[in-house]
């Protein structure tokens, strides 16, 4: 037993006639290691506050320095990070794997009505198409009027008939569709589409406005190419295994 006080004993208290003393001592000492405990964990708390809202403040900050944008750049994509990855993922690639890529970004590029078009064009037949243009009488100077014409995609059930031009012209863009000359032996085709309501209102508006314009039309055809007919097979594959 060792006469040195150990600093971890709480001070003394007084005999049985002090208990209440004894009581009151204790309880300031309760009492001031409670407020202790409280305020270093209210410091605690507001450090962790201040740091986080410094963080928070650094990714703003870091986002609007590009573009005026307030995305964090940590959710836009890294050009170094997806070029890295296609030039591995073109050293281990297999003429399957590369298919399946163009098959995907084919897919993604298109809406439901493209495909109903590519459906009406899958007999591989070529379908008659033309553009509307306005030239002068002496035929040196033109302009487009209306372009990829066809009665072919409202034919296919299309949900958006107005857009038939941009669905075609899309279509021949991604090398889906080719276009070929006029095709013979279907001049009342040819005939149908010239005389559409909207192709007559662009005609009525050209010889209206006191120019000294005409219309011509300039017959082609589409049809699907071979890329075209690929994706249409891989296409009815998906459906039926779907």
């Amino acid at each position: 037993m060792t006469n040195g006080k150990s600093k971890d004993t709480l001070p003394a208290t007084l005999g049985d006639g002090h208990k209440g003393l004894n009581r009151f001592l204790a309880g300031r000492v309760v009492s001031t290691g409670f407020q202790i405990a409280t305020q270093l964990y209210d410091e605690v708390e507001q450090r962790a506050l201040q740091s986080i809202k410094r963080k928070l403040d650094q990714v703003d900050s870091q986002a609007q320095e590009h573009d005026g944008s307030t995305l964090p750049q940590l959710l836009r994509p890294n050009a170094h990070g997806l070029l890295s990855e296609l030039y591995q993922r073109s050293l281990n690639q297999t003429p399957d794997s590369a298919w399946d890529d163009l098959l995907t970004l084919l897919t993604q590029q298109l809406v439901p009505d493209e495909l109903r078009v590519l459906a009406a064009l899958a007999d591989g037949d070529k379908h008659p198409a033309c553009h509307l243009d306005a030239v002068n009488r002496l035929g040196t100077k033109s302009f487009r009027v209306r372009s990829y014409l066809s009665r072919t995609p409202q034919e296919s059930g299309i949900m958006l008939p107005e857009m038939a031009p941009v669905y075609l012209k899309h279509l021949l863009n991604l090398g889906l569709l080719e276009a070929g000359s006029e095709v013979s032996g279907h001049t009342p085709r040819y005939d149908t589409i010239e005389n559409g309501l909207d192709v007559r209102a662009a005609i009525a508006d050209l010889n209206g406005n006191g120019s000294n314009l005409k219309p011509r039309f300039q017959r082609f055809s589409v049809r699907l190419s071979g890329l075209g007919q690929r994706f249409w097979e891989a296409s009815l594959v998906a459906r039926h295994s779907g």
